[in-house]
């Protein structure tokens, strides 16, 4: 029986009880029970077979079976088919048909991907040329099929050859320009499927001018596979070309410029120099003579030449003395050098001053009988033809400066200014120069005066410089006090936090710093310094002088004013326990700015039994927990403090002693 499936694949088993006959010895036909397996409804996907069965009413069984057959009606689907697949021709332009199974895809509703049968046509291996249409069919197992066709395109990847002509020279008469022909009529192709195409380049019936044109021919086949080759072909024309050279040269300058010369053709032509002398316009040509040629070539190789001479005449070669500049010392005769000319005669002439050449026409010779001064003396270098060169000595001749002198030291001290006084150079001249910066009214002046002198050891050097003798010099010392200077200005400050770090002039040679109050008062850390520490200021106006005393000059000094004043206000804070164990913690019975604030307050220390066991008046040195130098015992005692203002304040409050 056949069961028709769907596009999934499945189909229903029908009832097939009502096909079947059934008979028993025993029970009646109508009294058998009919049963099928798989029963009426069930999906099926594949052939299946179906058992029918009958019972009669002795429960014996009988059983005949058949074939459910799918009946599949849906064609496959090829999903993956190749518009076109390349293959390559061989050398006769002909190819064999590959398989294309494996870039043939397909699916169907009941037969697996890979049961599905693929057929070409042409079949694989056939040969074919040019472009073919292959069908593919794609069947399932059922027998039905799909179709795609694929173009089997030929891929040519042999290259042509390509052999060029080789044309005889063309005689142009007077003619200039020659139309090419297409030579690709005469070239020898080979190709593997002949089917190509020549391009030339010039194309045909391009214009050229006489001489050498190289021509290329290009052959492309149907496959696009290019090959080339190239020739030469050469035009000649019979019109000889005309030049004129310049005329002869004659020249003192070496430096030789010149037009080049003129020439015509009736085609084109070029201008070469010809001659072997590897010199030309813009070059350095030697003494003599030298010949220049020119030739001038056309396209078609025909030459016309001229040529001229260059002379050189002897030039004075250039003037050059090795010493700009000669210094001697305490010397009258010296050797002057200069360059010996290449060309030309060299004499040396005297310009200015005193002189005696011992070779004047050497270029290295003796001058003698020289003047202390300065001389001026030339080289000259003179040629009969061309001239002269000449080069400049300046000869200065010194006398040997006296020693200088200076006194050695003076001792300034505040004055203002200092005298410097020196002995006067017979020779040369004097200068004096300082290491500190000082000013010096007239350096040149071997009496003189300088001012501005830096604190402690100034030094004054004279020199006396006399051409190019050696200098000499000599130095004098001047020791100099200027008033210290605190960096500090005048300034306030609290005591709560009164602590100035201070910065003066630092002593130099000899100098001892010191610091001291000459009203109000403070502790100076490092009061023998230019850079103390000062803290713990009284209230009021604090005067404070720094100053620089020397064994030889005065004591100098400057003074700072500094107002301290109590800025948060007295607001007391009275320990309740003091322990003088003298470990410094606590050993004293301290009550901050009381002695600074109230230096003529009153504290009185009493026992529990009223007994005094200290008293002060002011507060400079707190109470150590002794009455006259001895220990007192453990417990508590009392303060009274009255601070003596115009309030009449006064402070109780109790104080233990613990060891």
């Amino acid at each position: 029986q056949n069961v028709t499936i769907n596009g999934a694949c499945s189909g229903v088993l029908g009832n097939y009880l009502g096909l079947a006959a059934a008979a028993d010895n025993c029970t009646a036909s109508a009294q058998l029970v009919l049963t099928q397996t798989p029963a009426p409804g069930t999906t099926i996907s594949a052939n299946t077979t179906i058992t029918l069965s009958t019972i009669d009413a002795a429960g014996n069984t009988g059983t005949c079976t058949f074939t459910a057959a799918i009946v599949d009606t849906f064609d496959p689907v090829i999903t993956q088919c190749p518009s076109s697949v390349d293959v390559i021709i061989d050398n006769s332009c002909s190819f064999l048909v590959p398989n294309l199974a494996s870039a043939i895809v397909g699916t169907d509703n009941c037969t697996a991907s890979s049961n599905l049968i693929i057929t070409q046509n042409p079949p694989i291996g056939a040969t074919e040329t040019g472009l073919t249409a292959a069908l593919i069919t794609l069947f399932d197992q059922q027998g039905n099929s799909a179709t795609c066709v694929t173009l089997l395109t030929p891929i040519d990847n042999v290259d042509p050859t390509i052999t060029c002509p080789n044309p005889l020279p063309i005689n142009n008469g007077v003619n200039c320009s020659y139309t090419l022909p297409f030579y690709g009529s005469t070239a020898l192709v080979l190709d593997n499927c002949q089917n190509y195409s020549i391009t030339q380049t010039p194309a045909q019936g391009t214009i050229v001018q006489a001489g050498v044109s190289n021509i290329q021919l290009e052959v492309i086949d149907a496959g696009g596979n290019i090959a080339q080759c190239s020739f030469d072909v050469s035009i000649n024309e019979i019109v000889l070309p005309t030049i004129t050279c310049p005329s002869d040269i004659v020249s003192c300058d070496p430096l030789i410029n010149y037009t080049a010369p003129s020439f015509n053709d009736n085609c084109i032509a070029t201008l070469a120099q010809t001659d072997a002398s590897g010199l030309t316009s813009g070059s350095t040509f030697p003494i003599g003579i030298t010949s220049q040629q020119y030739t001038v070539t056309d396209g078609s190789g025909n030459t016309t030449s001229c040529s001229f001479q260059v002379q050189v005449l002897e030039f004075p070669a250039p003037a050059v003395i090795l010493d700009d500049t000669l210094s001697i010392c305490g010397l009258t005769s010296v050797v002057i050098n200069a360059e010996a000319p290449a060309s030309g005669v060299g004499e040396w002439t005297l310009i200015s001053g005193q002189a005696a050449f011992n070779n004047q026409f050497a270029n290295s010779t003796g001058v003698n009988n020289l003047e202390y001064g300065t001389s001026y003396i030339a080289w000259t270098v003179t040629s009969a033809s061309c001239g002269v060169t000449s080069d400049t000595l300046v000869l200065i001749a010194s006398h040997i400066p006296i020693p200088a002198s200076t006194q050695d030291t003076i001792y300034s001290c505040a004055d203002d200014s200092v005298v410097l006084l020196s002995n006067v150079p017979l020779y040369g001249t004097g200068l004096w120069s300082t290491n500190l910066g000082a000013s010096i009214a007239d350096a040149a002046s071997a009496s003189t005066s300088a001012t501005t002198l830096s604190n402690g050891w100034n030094e004054f050097i004279w020199t006396i410089t006399s051409g190019a003798c050696p200098t000499s010099s000599d130095t004098l010392r001047v020791f100099a006090v200027n008033n210290p200077s605190i960096a500090q200005a005048d300034t306030t400050l609290c005591i709560e936090a009164g602590v100035l770090s201070l910065s003066a002039t630092a002593p130099v040679d000899q100098q001892t710093a010191s610091w001291y109050f000459i009203q109000g008062g403070g502790d100076i850390d490092g009061q023998f310094t230019s850079n103390p520490t000062v803290s713990d200021w009284l209230i009021g106006s604090d005067v404070l002088v720094y100053t620089l005393e020397h064994p030889v000059c005065a004591t100098v000094s400057d003074t700072l004013n500094v107002a301290a004043s109590l800025c948060e206000g007295f607001n007391p804070i009275f320990p309740t326990m003091i322990t003088p164990n003298f470990d410094g913690l606590n050993d004293l019975f301290v009550v901050n700015n009381l002695e600074k604030v109230y230096p003529e307050c009153e504290v009185t220390i009493f026992n529990r039994w009223g007994s005094v066991v200290f008293k002060s008046i002011g507060y400079e040195k707190p109470w150590d927990g002794t009455r006259n130098g001895e220990k007192l015992p453990m417990g508590t005692y009392f303060y009274n403090i009255d601070l003596k203002d115009n309030n009449g304040t006064e402070y109780h409050g109790p104080i233990s002693i613990i060891y």
